[in-house]
């Protein structure tokens, strides 16, 4: 029994302190009109981390290699719950081609300007057919993957042509189904519950799974489409949380009847409106999900579980909560 009860502890403690929030990971991407360019990486840790640590790298057009010039070391610290932005360096106001200036109000949004010359260094130079890994280069220096964006070696087509990826599957490429791209004239903001990012740049990349496309700002003059880059140095992610019980406190997430029996039905109940709850197994293991909408009550049914305790992680708005229950 002490050892059930040692082994739950940890549990708790793993979900209190957000396991899966360990690594930096890109939580927005933007690629508009000319060179407004940015990328934006998150700390989900409660750590400091030093960004010469990380670095940028854009496999271009399908390729499955970063050339030297298109990786990108990073500079500076990016503090606990965290953004840096990391914006291409065009800032000639009178410039032309390819030297037009980036916008004031992204110029405004960067931590970092970056790749003023494209021979020298053209890792921020993606236009939507690119894929951006960010890369932790500590110890030896090759280091690991610890996001990607995109599909590495897949080109998903002709970005002046409409080309990039998109949420259509099996293929999830402007080439394979001519859907709009998501890829290309773009912001997207990575989704509040992703909570660490993809490690494995060869599986297929649907960007809606991880991302919300920011829509456009228009404006008074003939309707014309600018950048929305309002998010840009914040984001909202459920490892910023203080810990478990402290965030039930706040939401007011109770579970009834608890402890339960296998033929009882639990209501769980909260004083803002849910979305999604999971359970996970004294193990950690995932046992069920489900998304209820935007409710302040649901039932779950615990039919279907054997007798032990259990964790249900509740989602709402942008924050979790979780609470024990146990099954009898």
């Amino acid at each position: 029994m002490n050892r059930i009860l040692l082994l739950f502890v940890s549990i708790m403690s793993a979900f209190g302190a957000n396991a899966q929030c360990s690594e930096l990971f890109i939580s927005e991407y933007v690629e508009g009109w000319g060179n407004n360019k940015a990328i934006e990486i998150y700390n989900p840790t409660e750590s400091a981390k030093e960004l010469s640590n990380y670095r940028l790298e854009r496999y271009s057009n399908g390729s499955s290699s970063a050339a030297s010039n298109q990786r990108l070391v990073l500079e500076g610290t990016i503090e606990p719950y965290s953004t840096y932005v990391v914006v291409i360096d065009k800032r000639d106001p009178d410039g032309e081609g390819q030297e037009q200036p980036v916008w004031d109000e992204l110029q405004e949004k960067a931590d970092l300007f970056a790749c003023p010359v494209y021979d020298e260094n053209n890792t921020m130079y993606f236009n939507g057919n690119d894929a951006i890994v960010l890369r932790n280069i500590s110890g030896d220096g090759n280091g690991f993957v610890v996001d990607v964006f995109g599909r590495i070696g897949e080109d998903p087509g002709v970005p002046n042509q409409g080309g990039g990826w998109n949420d259509v599957a099996p293929d999830f490429t402007w080439v394979a189904n001519g859907a709009t791209a998501w890829s290309t004239d773009h912001s997207l903001i990575r989704k509040a519950e992703v909570e660490i990012g993809d490690f494995d740049g060869g599986n297929a990349f649907d960007p809606s799974v991880g991302y919300d496309s920011i829509p456009p700002v228009i404006t008074n003059e003939e309707d014309f489409l600018t950048g929305n880059w309002e998010s840009l140095g914040t984001h909202e992610c459920v490892c910023n949380i203080v810990s478990t019980d402290d965030r039930s406190k706040e939401i007011g997430l109770t579970i009834y009847p608890n402890p339960a029996s296998s033929s009882e039905v639990l209501r769980v109940s909260a004083e803002v409106e849910m979305n999604r709850y999971e359970i996970f197994d004294i193990t950690g293991k995932m046992v069920f999900q489900k998304n209820v909408g935007n409710v302040r009550t649901f039932e779950v049914g615990v039919t279907n579980l054997n007798a032990g305790i259990y964790l249900l992680r509740s989602y709402s708005n942008g924050y979790v909560s979780t609470q024990k229950f146990v099954v009898n």
